[in-house]
């Protein structure tokens, strides 16, 4: 959990400085994109087994809805990094686990036992501290 904030902490870090110094959160957003997709996609091609059968249309079409919700998302976080603090934008981001929780109760029939429901509780009280602020 440690290494994981710390993680976190230094990508949000980076993310939202370069944004801001950038002066163009959409063009630093997009040249992110681009260079990492294309470094992703070569480590990807790299290390991929050849396949005899490709994948289906509905498997691309679910890949590329999956990748522009995924890019759409942190495009906001570090658009957001650049109009506000970097800690009140990462706190409020990790409002994520709470629709995550719920998503999996209404969706997929998950068990939300009192350790979930603390823990959202948990967040939903850090973003109102934070709304205090």
């Amino acid at each position: 959990a440690l290494s994981t904030a710390a993680f976190t902490a230094s990508y949000t870090v980076v993310d939202g400085s370069g944004a801001r110094r950038a002066g163009d959160a959409l063009e630093f957003i997009l040249w992110l994109f681009v260079l990492g997709g294309i470094g992703t996609l070569a480590w990807n091609m790299s290390r991929r087994p050849v396949r005899e059968t490709s994948p289906s249309f509905k498997q691309i079409s679910i890949a590329v809805c999956g990748g522009l919700i995924s890019m759409s998302a942190y495009g906001i976080v570090i658009w957001a990094n650049t109009l506000g603090s970097m800690g009140a934008v990462s706190a409020l981001r990790e409002t994520s686990v709470v629709f995550a929780v719920l998503m999996g109760r209404l969706f997929l029939n998950e068990r939300v036992g009192p350790r979930r429901l603390f823990c959202c509780a948990a967040v939903a009280l850090g973003c109102g501290c934070i709304a205090l602020e």
